[in-house]
């Protein structure tokens, strides 16, 4: 198994443009980060605890594709929300969302 040991900010602008298209409007992409961000901390250390990884790359977690991902649109949107999660009783929401759902 390779870990990619990435800072959260790096790895939600990688996520942002591997769910969704880099050529949405940025407010989609901040939109993005924000619900990525929320679920990504409010499952962290529970789904993979067993392997000792806060999240892998597959959609069990959230769509990541690597570094590689990075670009001038997404570090903008993920500084533009940096910080921002969504909350549920007084909770960090554990914002779980669909690429597709087929319909």
């Amino acid at each position: 198994m390779v870990i990619n040991n990435v800072p959260l900010e790096q790895y939600l602008a990688c996520v942002a443009v591997s769910e969704m298209s880099s050529a949405c409007p940025s407010v989609f992409l901040e939109v993005q980060s924000i619900t990525a961000r929320s679920w990504i901390l409010a499952a962290t250390e529970k789904k993979h605890a067993e392997l000792g990884i806060d999240a892998c790359n597959d959609d069990c977690c959230q769509r990541y594709q690597g570094l590689g991902q990075l670009n001038q649109v997404s570090k903008k949107t993920v500084e533009n929300s940096r910080g921002m999660v969504m909350i549920h009783e007084n909770k960090i929401c554990d914002a779980r969302y669909s690429k597709s759902c087929g319909g």
